[in-house]
């Protein structure tokens, strides 16, 4: 748990993180609202670091923060992912405190009491239904996919507006099975035996993922592993889950098109102080990145058609 301040300016912004500045979600959202805020605004970033503690620990975590941006003072708030809106949303929404969330995968709703009066922002859902299509593109020989989702509040959001629609149903001539999962033994299982029914995996999220003793399996190390066992390519739904040990790739989305959008929400919102952010309508960014790992391509001997390869963008 750590706070950064950056260059004095007029008016103040605080960002929590969910997660901390390593993580490469978080690191490239940061930049987007970095490179867009901090020539007229001071903005100071707080690391809730909560992949590296226990779900016990939130709430001492979350009162930290507070405490934090009690001295801090801040004219608008940005929260990002589900955590940090969950944990902290009511209290600013209570404090009237503008704030903007970025990076939420279920309904913000289910985190507020009423409607909140002072809070709008980011969603970040996944584009599985244009997934398919890439899918074809990429592996046209694709007849089946499994689509990965631990068992989270978000993954169950996602299930009844999106996943329940497509599981065991046809998309673009694939056919595609979803399996919400509580633990990794459960996880690792279905990934060892997916050559069975299924041509390719489709990772969603897989944050809360539990051990044999019911603790919080790292999510790093559910991707290392799922990359380096799985008999199968592995595909991603969001730009963190594509990497040389994680998976080939995909189209993702993206946490720079999050932070960008979200910076740009929040200076409407301190240049009109006048207008409740309620009345600017929460976006959500259908527009995903085609990301490819190279490192898996050549593992996988893949070759992408030269549209793809002009259209995507690559690391590692």
């Amino acid at each position: 748990m750590s706070a950064q301040v950056f260059a004095k300016k007029q008016k103040k912004i605080l960002i929590i993180e969910s997660y901390h500045k390593e993580f490469k979600w978080d690191s490239d959202y940061r930049k987007s609202i970095s490179d867009y805020l901090k020539a007229n605004y001071t903005l100071s970033f707080f690391e809730m670091n909560t992949k590296k503690i226990s779900k016990q620990n939130y709430e001492n975590v979350a009162q930290s923060a507070w405490e934090y941006s009690l001295d801090y003072n801040p004219d608008l708030v940005i929260l990002g992912d589900d955590t940090a809106l969950s944990l902290l949303g009511e209290r600013f929404e209570h404090a009237k405190i503008p704030t903007v969330y970025l990076g939420i995968k279920s309904d913000p709703k289910l985190y507020f009491d009423k409607d909140p009066l002072y809070i709008t922002g980011i969603y970040a859902k996944p584009l599985v239904l244009k997934t398919a299509q890439y899918l074809k593109e990429i592996l046209p020989k694709t007849k089946r996919a499994l689509i990965l989702f631990d068992k989270s509040k978000s993954s169950e959001v996602l299930y009844q507006e999106i996943l329940k629609n497509i599981n065991n149903n046809y998309v673009s001539g694939i056919l595609f099975q979803v399996e919400t999962i509580e633990n990794f033994i459960n996880w690792q299982s279905l990934v060892l035996n997916a050559r069975r029914n299924f041509d390719v995996i489709i990772v969603g999220l897989y944050q809360y993922l539990k051990g044999e003793n019911g603790n919080e399996i790292d999510s790093e190390e559910v991707m290392k592993w799922t990359s380096k066992f799985t008999p199968v390519p592995v595909f991603g739904l969001w730009d963190n889950s594509v990497g040389k040990e994680k998976a080939i790739g995909g189209l993702v989305v993206s946490s720079s098109a999050q932070g960008y959008e979200a910076a740009k929400m929040a200076e409407k919102i301190l240049i009109y102080p006048h207008v409740l952010p309620k009345s600017i309508p929460p976006v959500y960014v259908e527009e995903g990145s085609v990301l490819f790992s190279k490192f898996q391509l050549k593992k996988w001997r893949i070759k992408l058609s030269k549209n793809l390869v002009h259209d995507a963008s690559f690391i590692d």
